[in-house]
């Protein structure tokens, strides 16, 4: 079995963060958001999250097969870009990613973790339902949330196809 680890990147590490959101990205030409596929992530950004310890990789073995960011947005631990390399797809990396926000979320006392994402696309809203993630109603956003879902609805691709925001509780300390 191969070891598996969740740690905060590397600034060395961002070439390959970056590629890893690349490749990733491009599945998304098979349900017609190819806008996505084309649009470059910013290494900027992931620098500037790594620098702050919002930015962290699972090494599979010795390789880096995914990433996660995540911020505090509303009193809630925010995913805010999950990615794993096509070739490591399948192995339920993503899942770990998320579990590792979740853990990092209550850590901060978040009473829950939210997310965005497309309503449709297989990998994304079906998923995260299966993993305990609800939709949150419009209505139910906190002002962070809102900007965040208006800034999305302007990137390029983002607006292509219907997007929720979605939310998973913590489980309490005493596991209800």
């Amino acid at each position: 079995m191969t070891e598996l680890r969740i740690r905060p990147a590397r600034l060395a590490e961002i070439p390959r963060v970056v590629e890893i959101e690349t490749q990733a990205d491009q599945v998304f030409r098979t349900v017609g958001l190819p806008e996505l596929a084309q649009d470059p992530p910013d290494p900027g950004r992931r620098e500037a999250l790594a620098r702050e310890g919002r930015l962290w990789v699972l090494e599979r073995g010795t390789t880096l097969a995914g990433f996660v960011t995540a911020e505090l947005l509303d009193g809630h631990a925010h995913v805010g870009q999950l990615s794993v390399a096509p070739e490591h797809a399948g192995h339920r990396l993503g899942r770990r990613l998320l579990e590792h926000v979740e853990h990092w979320g209550r850590a901060q006392g978040c009473p829950a973790t939210t997310l965005t994402t497309f309503v449709d696309v297989p990998w994304n809203a079906p998923y995260y339902t299966r993993l305990g993630y609800a939709v949150l109603p419009a209505e139910q956003w906190g002002p962070g949330l809102t900007r965040t879902m208006q800034r999305e609805a302007g990137l390029p691709g983002l607006g292509a196809a219907p997007r929720c925001a979605m939310i998973k509780p913590c489980p309490s300390a005493d596991g209800a």
